[in-house]
């Protein structure tokens, strides 16, 4: 699967990380006060394994690859879970992002072990593009993206993220 990223995160401080399904109103992104950038442009790159547990070094994207590491090396993402979407019409790389990562939140928030501080860490997702998607691809990949460096794997719970 080649996927894109429209880079586009939520920061949550530690309160509303743990507690966003708490809230009864609008999406985990809304309630955390996410703004939405620009979707990065589509390209498709050879792919690393997106299994859950997987570790990424997202800093390498250069719209031909990303570099897939062993989570005991520095990296910034982890594959968390994978989502899959029905339909034949694409929805557009937006609202199908938008989509992704409202559902990735719970599976990341809870990935995350309790004595690590998220203030750094935020939900991001691989998503097919349109010419994926005409293809028939139809998943996601959700992931836990940091601001710096982190070791080990929030799947494993040996996860250490940045701090400050």
């Amino acid at each position: 699967m080649s996927s894109r990223s429209s880079w586009a995160r939520c920061r949550c401080s530690s309160s509303s990380w743990r507690s966003w399904s708490t809230s009864s109103s609008s999406s985990p992104a809304a309630r955390c006060g996410a703004t939405r950038a620009t979707p990065r442009p589509s390209a498709p790159w050879p792919s690393p394994s997106f299994a859950p547990g997987n570790c990424l070094d997202l800093d390498s994207l250069d719209d031909t690859s990303i570099l897939q590491l062993p989570c005991a090396e520095p990296h910034d993402s982890e594959v968390i879970s994978l989502l899959s979407f029905s339909g034949t019409a694409y929805p557009g790389e937006q609202t199908l992002y938008d989509d992704a990562v409202d559902q990735c939140y719970q599976p990341v928030a809870e990935a995350i072990p309790p004595r690590v501080d998220p203030i750094n860490l935020y939900v991001d997702a691989f998503v097919p593009t349109q010419e994926e998607w005409d293809a028939g691809s139809r998943q996601a990949s959700c992931l836990l993206v940091s601001d710096g460096e982190m070791t080990g794997s929030a799947s494993a719970g040996d996860l250490v993220a940045p701090v400050g």
